[in-house]
């Protein structure tokens, strides 16, 4: 008797690629990679208002897509895309992965181990003396003696809102509580994670990872030529 053939995955590994685009897109380009998206994930993009917001939402996408291709999925698996109770995206039991955008920025995480948490953001000037509730004490002691206080800032919003990400319930956690261990890990609830920033070949971006296992970590810039190549 022939058994099923079964994908086993060699080594688990948290796959982590991006996507900038500076500039928007001639419509028939935009809409080429629109239409490479199910019906409900087009509406999803085109709620959007301002053009940065259109594109980093449908490269958001294309990148679960990509990202699903290195592990060696179908592109059949990305129309199951569900959210849970939380608002969260899913797949499928076997996978987990997360997205984040900003300005002009579009990421994934994907792994077929654990959870993971992603996020992004443009370090624009802030007013950032107004988020002292989101940060321990030990932390807004620090913001206030540094003379890199914006970037320290952004930092550590983007470790909390990865941490929260990961976690599944967003901002409605203590976010005061989330600080990095030297160990580079966080507790949270009596959960660990493990937590690393990420160094994007694009300047002025802040990116943290967090994942629920200790794994080898790949990150890959796509480009959006690549994006247009892509099945032609």
């Amino acid at each position: 008797m022939r058994r099923a053939s079964v994908r086993i995955p060699i080594y688990f590994m948290i796959t982590v690629v991006y996507t900038h685009c500076p500039a928007p897109l001639s419509s028939t380009d935009f809409h080429a990679l629109l239409c490479r998206l199910p019906p409900s994930q087009q509406a999803r993009v085109q709620r959007y208002v301002r053009w940065q917001d259109q594109h980093t939402c449908l490269f958001s996408r294309l990148l679960v897509q990509h990202a699903l291709r290195e592990i060696g999925e179908t592109g059949d698996l990305f129309t199951t895309w569900q959210l849970d109770a939380q608002g969260r995206p899913y797949l499928n039991a076997a996978l987990d992965f997360n997205i984040a955008h900003s300005e002009t920025c579009a990421m994934c995480a994907l792994t077929t181990q654990g959870r993971v948490g992603l996020d992004v953001e443009y370090q624009r000037p802030l007013e950032w003396q107004g988020f002292q509730r989101i940060m321990s004490a030990a932390q807004w002691d620090t913001l206030q003696k540094t003379a890199e206080a914006l970037p320290l800032f952004y930092r550590w919003w983007t470790l909390k809102e990865s941490v929260a990400k990961a976690d599944g319930r967003g901002l409605s956690l203590g976010l005061e509580q989330i600080e990095e261990a030297p160990s580079g890990e966080v507790w949270l609830a009596q959960q660990r994670w493990f937590v690393q920033p990420l160094q994007l070949a694009i300047p002025n971006y802040q990116c943290y990872l967090a994942s629920s296992d200790a794994l080898a970590v790949t990150l890959q810039e796509i480009t959006v030529a690549e994006h247009l190549a892509a099945f032609v």
